[in-house]
């Protein structure tokens, strides 16, 4: 890499570390629900080495009836040893993980043999846009996780996998695992993703990688088996109010087209493409932002308009060379990366879209 480009990359940093650490005690100015949560089972873990029910150094803490992964809170706990348990060193990993996507997004680009001046138009977008140092902004651990979860696929995605890239992957991915849940339910469907990338009839490329996602996957399943069950909750299969909407759509049929009209199928599948539908348009991504008042700035979108319309072009390009894996597979790893939000009844979410932007 040219001396030059070293040099933007770094400024591109540098822009991206001020924009995430500028007034970050004050900038939002208090702590919100999940952050204070986060705050105070750290403090408990890194003094007496519980959390706020008294369990021993648990997997998953329980907190205001939800479930969180323990990778903020254990690393909040080694902040607060070596700093006060202040606002600031509370969003410290989150905006330290923000400010390193901005290179690891380049160094991904380079191993999708995109050229360093391409590269560097990645690291552009991340670095300004507001999705992301918006987010870097709050003890967010879908942000931290997003870090490490680009920096697996930097791994998976290179041309000529080897044994060391791919371990140097898994461990990434599971880091990743520990601090959201998104990725995990990810996994499988980038797993296929990365298959055909490598090409379908070349097992030897990808059946070893595939195994160990598999492993992990299952083992990561069932050993956060509170947290899965409680995160079903959300999703439009499990909520009862979309349930009764089912019923009423099922009994507004008769007969054979109660059968092929009113089926559970093609309820959730509007509801699914609806979501979709949403994700995709210019007010959720540009102008208007989430509903979440913790998930966005008020009214103002996550993109500027010269990403979204970029993004309409890749897509459109991707689309035009489908037939090649390379093509194909960045196609599918966009689409999937949207599933946790398309699923969840209050979609479109952005934190759960965090991998797709």
């Amino acid at each position: 890499m040219k001396k030059n480009h070293i040099f933007l990359l770094a400024l591109l940093t540098l822009i991206g570390l001020l924009l995430r650490f500028w007034q970050l005690s004050a900038l939002p100015n208090i702590l919100n629900r999940d952050e204070a949560a986060l705050a105070y089972n750290a403090f408990l873990i890194e003094k007496t080495g519980r959390d706020e029910f008294g369990k021993k150094l648990p997997l998953t803490f329980e907190s205001f009836g939800d479930y969180k992964l323990p990778g903020y809170v254990y690393t909040l706990s080694l902040v607060f040893k070596a700093f006060p348990a202040t606002d600031v060193n509370v969003r410290l990993p989150s905006a330290i993980a923000g400010t390193l996507l901005i290179p690891v997004v380049f160094l991904l680009g380079k191993r999708l043999n995109l050229s360093s001046n391409k590269s560097l138009i990645l690291s552009l977008i991340i670095a300004v846009n507001p999705i992301f140092w918006f987010y870097s902004r709050i003890a967010f651990e879908a942000n931290v996780a997003l870090t490490f979860f680009v920096l697996a696929l930097t791994f998976f995605l290179n041309e000529k996998p080897t044994l060391k890239n791919d371990l140097l992957g898994i461990f990434f991915v599971i880091v990743a695992i520990l601090f959201y849940n998104t990725p995990l339910l990810l996994l499988p469907f980038f797993t296929l993703a990365i298959i055909v990338k490598r090409g379908v009839s070349k097992p030897k490329k990808w059946l070893s990688l595939a195994v160990g996602l598999a492993a992990i996957f299952v083992i990561f399943y069932l050993q956060l088996s509170d947290l899965t069950a409680q995160k079903k909750g959300i999703t439009w299969f499990n909520d009862e109010t979309t349930w009764d909407e089912s019923v009423k759509y099922y009994n507004q049929f008769s007969g054979l087209s109660q059968k092929i009209l009113g089926n559970k199928f093609i309820f959730y599948g509007e509801k699914i493409a609806t979501a979709l539908s949403k994700s995709l348009m210019p007010k959720f991504l540009v102008t208007t932002g989430g509903s979440h008042p913790w998930h966005t700035l008020p009214n103002w979108g996550h993109l500027y308009w010269p990403t979204y319309l970029l993004g309409i072009v890749g897509i459109l390009f991707l689309l035009k060379n489908i037939r090649q894996s390379n093509y194909l597979s960045s196609l599918l790893l966009i689409l999937f990366s949207l599933i946790p939000s398309i699923i969840t009844v209050d979609s479109p979410h952005a934190t759960r879209s965090l991998i797709f932007f």
